[in-house]
């Protein structure tokens, strides 16, 4: 008798622990709903200004809609955020559909299993500082076609928040797998990879410093009444140049982006490169008065590394700073040598009769 006592006690033991568990997803406690939640979907996304998407171990990141550009930007900076990313989820918050309750001899494993792993998502509606709703994101089911959720809820009109005691299982319509892994904090999976990408009648102004050929520099300015005009590296200007070269070269800072992170490299070698005058220096300023600064170095890639000799050039990548960031990114150079235009480029031959050679 007392021995089956002891087992009770064991068994109870063992499924308060679970719940336990999930009171202890977040250290703020919240009111338990006396019925289940099961409303994950927000139709109105457009109203969604602010989400924040927090790992286990990994730390949290917060995407925000700025209200004049109605871009995305991360942690409340300039950084843009990548558009493919926030779309699908918010397209994800817009059709999300539970696809199954969760079996009655399940639920306490699925909810221990989600308090030791699980991604917390908070979606935020303009003017509120509270989340209109929570999930909770476990991991994919078995048949990786359903994901575990659980869902909290907030109400301005009473200013208070209810946690489901159960979660469910969730799915898209139309999607074939788990939910899981469009949510993550990794900051460099959200960075969006573009550089330049300027719609032109933002851009007052271009500088190309070219290091190694300091007298092939120059600067562009772009004028209000569609004209513009070319300055040499000691910011004289210059007469008789092609316009229509130097427009069509501007055209080029509309989209240029990045290929990766050079995450190869060592800290020491980041900092190597960091002292190293690059090759080229690009900087762009818009009719806002905001520049972009853009270091680029020529390199040649080895097996067993790097070198930054100037003799040793690679056609086919380059390593690039992007407003003095120690996160160095490589460029494919199919792409971006339209940006390595040396001043005579410009010029009529008989003018300036020294020849670049990258």
């Amino acid at each position: 008798m007392n021995k089956n006592v002891s087992l009770i006690i064991l068994m109870l033991i063992i499924i308060g622990g679970g719940i336990w568990a999930f009171f202890l997803f977040e250290a703020e406690q919240k009111e338990m709903a006396k019925d289940p939640l099961s409303d994950f979907q927000i139709k109105d996304t457009a109203n969604i200004y602010k989400v924040v998407i927090s790992e286990k171990d990994f730390g949290s990141i917060e995407i925000n809609r700025n209200e004049k550009d109605k871009k995305w930007y991360i942690n409340n900076t300039s950084q843009l955020a990548e558009p493919y990313n926030i779309n699908l989820i918010l397209e994800t918050a817009y059709q999300i559909q539970v696809k199954q309750n969760i079996k009655p001899e399940l639920k306490e494993t699925a909810i221990t299993q989600m308090s030791i792993r699980h991604t917390k998502v908070e979606y935020f509606f303009k003017g509120e500082d509270k989340p209109r709703k929570t999930w909770y994101v476990g991991n994919g089911t078995t048949d990786h076609m359903g994901t575990y959720m659980l869902l909290e809820t907030y109400d301005p009109s009473t200013g208070k928040s209810l946690k489901s005691p159960e979660p469910f299982i969730m799915f898209k319509p139309g999607v074939y797998g788990t939910l899981d892994s469009r949510f993550f904090s990794n900051k460099k999976l959200w960075m969006y990879p573009g550089v330049f990408n300027y719609n032109i009648k933002d851009i007052a102004k271009i500088e190309v410093d070219i290091n190694n050929y300091p007298q092939e520099s120059y600067k562009i300015e772009l004028l209000p009444d569609g004209k513009v005009s070319l300055l040499d590296d000691q910011n004289i200007a210059i007469q008789a140049f092609d316009t229509n070269a130097v427009k069509h070269y501007v055209t080029h800072y509309r989209e240029l982006f990045y290929e990766s992170f050079a995450d190869y490299l060592t800290e020491n070698q980041k900092d190597s490169i960091d002292k190293v005058p690059a090759d080229y220096n690009f900087k762009v300023t818009d009719i806002y008065g905001k520049q972009k600064n853009v270091r680029l170095w020529r390199i040649k890639e080895e097996s067993t590394g790097f070198t930054l000799e100037e003799s040793m050039f690679d056609t086919g990548r380059a390593l690039i700073s992007i407003d003095g960031s120690k996160d160095i990114v490589r460029v494919q150079f199919y792409t971006w040598d339209v940006l390595l235009k040396p001043l005579n480029y410009y010029l009529p031959k008989k003018t300036n009769p020294f020849q670049f050679k990258p």
